[in-house]
């Protein structure tokens, strides 16, 4: 009959490149050049009409010397088909996404293009974690520090033990990419596409009722209708592995909508955040610059020592060559 332990496919680096010709498909000529220029180093395009286009390339900032014409929008637009109540608009089997930008009557006058990478090692340190521990984990970080690039690798780690019982509830298209079929570094997970993201809950729900999930995978827990829906899935003993928006972990433990999963409360006769009780996860991750994140392996204790107004002990990590420091631990 033919079986492999491993799904057929082509290699990650054949798709990276036909991804980048797909996104080009959908992009005016006059940006093309700056892609195949810019390469690996690019992270995202502006375009606003009338305007500069800009491009974030190593984390900073650099203009076009030309104004993006309505023409070139035109164009831009006309290729969307589409487009999401969140203003999205993913490229079938990419990890590239188009978010338009829309004035006050509700018109579309620019849109940023992020450009979607898949990094196989990035999430290597972490292994040990991933495989041997049985606790959920739990990614902060702010928008541009690579959170969603570090779950992805996470996601090819973790599949090889769970496989299409780690499933993926993938909201925005963010972590498989757009379209039926996902981007191959998550192919041996199973992927639960979300229509729209308020429907993120049902769709956690669905992974554990209807497919057997051993571990659910989420990007973007925003609202505490998430948070709630973690803490009953994690109480069933399925694990998490979940990112949520902080420019730290203490701005996250702070953050209400996350009460339900960290364990904290607001406690209004005293004005003061309170423990109540055991976080839904056992290991926090702190994204802080690609590439770079902070290990709290004690999320309870260091949680609690949030709350007390000290700093936790942690483990910072530089993900591309491995190299650890412990801070405070």
């Amino acid at each position: 009959m033919g079986l492999s332990p491993e799904p057929p496919g082509h290699g990650l680096q054949f798709d990276e490149k036909a991804g980048i010709e797909k996104l080009k498909e959908y992009l005016p000529p006059a940006l093309h050049p700056y892609i195949d220029a810019l390469g690996d180093r690019l992270e995202e395009i502006v375009v606003i009409k009338g305007d500069y286009p800009s491009f974030r390339v190593d984390g900073k900032e650099y203009y076009a010397s030309w104004e993006f014409t309505p023409s070139e929008l035109s164009y831009l637009t006309s290729k969307l088909g589409e487009i999401k109540s969140n203003n999205r608009v993913g490229i079938e089997g990419t990890l590239h996404r188009i978010s338009v930008r829309r004035d006050v009557n509700n018109i579309i006058f620019g849109a940023t293009i992020r450009i979607g990478r898949a990094i196989v090692g990035l999430a290597e340190p972490l292994r040990g974690y991933l495989m041997e521990s049985q606790g959920s984990i739990l990614v902060v970080g702010a928008p541009g520090t690579g959170k969603t690039t570090l779950l992805r690798d996470i996601v090819r780690i973790i599949s090889d033990r769970y496989g299409r019982r780690c499933v993926v509830v993938d909201s925005s298209s963010e972590i498989g990419g757009a379209g039926q079929t996902p981007h191959p570094i998550i192919r041996k997970a199973s992927r639960l596409p979300v229509p729209d993201p308020m429907q993120q809950p049902q769709k956690m729900l669905e992974a554990v009722a209807n497919h057997s999930a051993q571990v659910v995978v989420v990007d973007e827990l925003a609202w505490v209708e998430d948070s709630k829906v973690v803490e009953i899935i994690a109480g069933k003993g399925v694990r998490v592995i979940a990112t949520v928006h902080g420019s730290n972990l203490a701005e996250a433990v702070q953050n209400p909508a996350y009460f339900p999963i960290t364990g904290v409360n607001r406690d209004l006769v005293r004005r003061r955040l309170v423990v109540e009780k055991l976080p839904v996860f056992k290991v926090g991750v702190e994204a802080y610059a690609l590439g770079r994140i902070r290990l709290y392996p004690n999320l309870e204790e260091a949680i609690r020592k949030i709350v007390e107004g000290e700093k936790p002990g942690y483990i910072d990590i530089d993900l591309r060559s491995g190299v650890s420091e412990r801070v405070g631990l």
